[in-house]
């Protein structure tokens, strides 16, 4: 489904921010085809830049590199940087954010992490992250062979109780353009459809199959549920094309299972609120081309060493044009898999996998670790198992609160034990308790694995 066709409109041209837009979008369809050696030239650059910015203007790096030289010399000097924590940035009180932007960035509205590792923090973009996300949103369009000009349905966190679009938002609401701020500006699309993930998921099923759109995107778990209802009938009526994950880690069972029902590609991406888009998958290949003209990704090993394709380990980032709240060598709180370079001939890195947040590593007796995900790889091959969150209490007692599809209960808990005991250790204490729905964040996310 890949496509090399420009999909931006011709209309406000002369407006200079969506100039600015479109320079990156030219600039994004050519440096995606430069080598390894030639971004890492780009990244190098911008990284001087940012360094020498904090020095003068972000109190956190003027103490984090107190007796630090005042300019970057070479890679080794920024690999000896010490990897900033969330616990250190959250410590500085404010102190993470510029106290004065570079010409031509210019301040825009705070927002604030969704706190799913514990940590709620504010970042403050410039509209030159902003209009960089822009164009990296167009680029992975037209990776993907999206046809703008078509209907898109988006059910992700929209909205809180207390505001007064909430109701409606929970019924759905039509639109006639599925984009907005810059994106909206340049891509002529077709009408919208908006639910709130918290909306109850026959409703958004029901909304969906009216609707009809070529686009649905939305929480991985929420697609899964969403599966689980959606029928061949329905099947037959669909006219989608595409579906794209957000917000949580698509991980390969969802895949599966999602694909399964709705018959069409599930692509993802890997972004966060700080540092904006990380990764998005390529279609030609397994794996998520790494956006390394807007950031530059670490895979280290616990020791702080680089992982070599195919190891597992911390993602550690760099804002390279993020000067509002600047990123250098920060620790975002996930576990990824490096990959060696993708066969479609882009420069850019890849990985392997996303697998999630550093703490869905469980530590056996032993001392050997273990990813979260493995125990739930074994978990959904289970039948009659609709939903599962697994929560660790202490360092040999879980929780497993799961959903039933049409499956005796007692039955179904004694496999759940006994897939803890085959993947993790056989002495291990195991609740199983049967619940009507899992809870979701307020940000609309549903941790699978939560340590309490």
């Amino acid at each position: 489904m890949t496509s090399n066709r420009p999909i931006i409109n011709d209309r406000a041209r002369g407006h200079p921010e969506l100039d600015i837009v479109r320079r990156h979008c030219r600039f994004l369809r050519e440096s995606q085809w430069w080598s390894a050696a030639d971004l890492r030239d780009y990244q190098w650059r911008h990284i001087k830049r940012v360094y020498a910015h904090v020095l003068r203007h972000v109190p956190l790096y003027q103490d984090l590199y107190e007796g630090r030289s005042s300019h970057l010399n070479n890679w080794d000097e920024f690999l000896d940087l010490p990897v900033l924590t969330k616990d250190r940035l959250m410590e500085s009180d404010g102190g993470c954010h510029s106290q004065r932007l570079p010409p031509g960035h210019h301040a825009l509205p705070v927002i604030h992490t969704s706190g799913s590792t514990g940590q709620k923090m504010e970042v403050h973009p410039t509209s030159v992250t902003e209009q960089f996300r822009a164009a990296l949103s167009i680029r992975e369009f037209e990776w993907h062979g999206v046809r703008p000009e078509g209907s898109a349905m988006v059910i992700r966190a929209l909205i809180t109780p207390d505001e007064p679009n909430y109701e409606a938002l929970m019924e759905g609401v039509r639109a006639p353009s599925w984009a907005s701020g810059y994106v909206a500006g340049l891509v002529n699309t077709g009408p919208g459809y908006f639910m709130d993930v918290g909306a109850d998921v026959q409703r958004q099923v029901k909304f969906l199959d009216a609707v009809r759109p070529e686009y649905l995107m939305s929480n991985a778990s929420n697609l899964v549920e969403m599966a689980e209802l959606w029928t061949e009938d329905r099947r037959s009526r669909s006219r989608l094309k595409l579906i794209r994950t957000l917000a949580e880690t698509l991980y390969d069972d969802y895949r599966k299972r999602i694909e399964e029902a709705f018959g069409v590609p599930v692509y993802d991406a890997y972004s966060s609120a700080e540092l904006n888009s990380i990764a998005s998958e390529c279609a030609g290949c397994e794996g998520l081309h790494v956006q390394d003209e807007n950031v530059l990704l670490e895979v280290l090993r616990e020791d702080g060493t680089p992982c070599e394709p195919g190891e597992v380990g911390r993602a550690v980032l760099t804002g390279l044009h993020h000067y509002g709240t600047p990123f250098i060598r920060y620790e975002l709180g996930d576990m990824v898999e490096s990959a060696e370079p993708c066969s479609c001939g882009r420069g850019l890195a890849l990985l392997r996998h996303v697998h999630g947040r550093t703490f869905t590593m469980i530590q056996r007796p032993n001392g050997s670790p273990v990813l979260s995900s493995a125990l739930f790889h074994v978990l959904n091959e289970l039948r009659g198992l609709r939903g599962v969150q697994v929560r660790q209490h202490g360092p040999e007692r879980f929780e497993a609160l799961v959903v039933c599809s049409g499956a005796d209960a007692a039955d179904l808990s004694k496999k759940i034990v006994q897939a803890f005991r085959g993947v993790l250790w056989p002495e291990v204490e195991v609740e199983v308790r049967v619940v009507e729905a899992l809870q979701r964040s307020a940000g609309g996310k549903l941790e699978r694995f939560v340590r309490l």
